[in-house]
């Protein structure tokens, strides 16, 4: 992949989500940035309109859906689901 067609983005809501998940003592939850080509930041808002949800919320459930499957193939020994 050529560089110059990367190119990072902020999606909208994610100052909103982190403001939701901010702990009592002020505190913001860590953050990851992930760089996205542009027909993949297409394709994401997309499937988050449609599903109803902000972009950043169907990464951050994607993400926790791919991290359970993992943990649960590591408790069944491997095996996949």
């Amino acid at each position: 992949m050529v560089q110059s067609e990367v190119k990072t983005v902020r999606l909208a809501g994610v100052d909103e989500a982190i403001e939701e998940m901010a702990t009592g003592d002020g505190t913001r939850p860590p953050q990851i940035t992930v760089v996205l080509t542009p027909e993949l930041v297409e394709r994401l808002r997309a499937s988050a309109t449609r599903k109803g949800v902000k972009p950043s919320v169907l990464l951050r459930m994607w993400a926790i859906e791919k991290l359970d499957e993992e943990a649960e193939g590591e408790r069944n020994g491997g095996q996949k689901r």
